[in-house]
């Protein structure tokens, strides 16, 4: 289930960005717009990986 989690993280940030292209903004914002995405999907992808380090941390240590 995570690696789907991971995956629907990815597909999500790659369509906001295509997305971001369509909105009337100039190219600066733009270009904001999709760093920013990006940045945001970065951040969702390391905390699920950091989650799931944490979870199986959890895990081991109650065996």
């Amino acid at each position: 289930m995570l690696k789907q989690g991971k995956f629907m993280i990815i597909i999500g940030t790659m369509v906001l960005v295509i997305a971001g292209w369509f909105f009337p903004f100039n190219l600066w914002q733009k270009l904001f717009f999709s760093i920013g995405m990006i940045g945001i999907g970065m951040l969702a992808y390391g905390s699920s990986v950091l989650f799931n380090r944490l979870a199986k941390k959890i895990t081991n240590r109650g065996e």
